[in-house]
């Protein structure tokens, strides 16, 4: 996995100012990437075996703990970059929405409460550009109306309907905004 490990340094350290920029904040703690040959190995890791909750073994997902990211490699390096692009993305968010040690984050925590397609929304803009996929999603959320209640979106969904939102305002407003 050493080859696999030195690609994700290089392009996190492509992303990190990428990302850096369009949020508008540095991040105040390095980012650990703990990478995976396959799903199948970090299936085979303890994540989660602390807890008794099976949460963090699961796939087709990044998991974040605090600013540890675990990876894993899926055969494709779009989709690795996604993965890595979605971390970063959601540890400066988390940090500039919360705050970056633990007696801010509680603070924050209970008196910030922003809807699933705002923040995943704004995480999957951040880490994906708009393609043909994530617009026809969201066609097909508004032909069948699953859209209707916005503020009670979740899943999926959320993610799509928030991205669509986050597009709209970079065409309509620019990326500053």
């Amino acid at each position: 996995g050493n080859n696999l490990a030195a690609y994700v340094a290089q392009q996190a350290g492509k992303f990190i100012p990428e990302i850096e920029a369009t949020v508008g904040t540095n991040l105040q703690k390095r980012i650990i990437f703990l990478v995976y040959n396959n799903l199948s190995d970090f299936r085979q890791s303890n994540i989660g075996l602390v807890t008794g909750n099976d949460q963090y073994n699961i796939g087709g997902t990044t998991q974040l703990i605090d600013n540890k990211v675990f990876l894993y490699y899926e055969g494709d390096h779009r989709m690795l970059d996604k993965q890595i692009r979605a971390a970063i993305a959601e540890i400066m968010l988390n940090q500039a929405l919360y705050g970056s040690d633990f007696k801010a984050k509680l603070t924050n925590s209970t008196l910030l409460n922003l809807p699933d397609w705002y923040f995943k929304g704004l995480i999957s803009y951040l880490s994906e550009e708009w393609n043909s996929d994530i617009e026809n999603c969201v066609r097909d959320g508004i032909l069948t109306h699953r859209y209707d209640k916005f503020n009670r979106l979740t899943g999926k969904d959320a993610i799509y309907a928030g991205h669509a939102i986050w597009f709209f305002i970079t065409k309509k407003f620019g990326k500053q905004t």
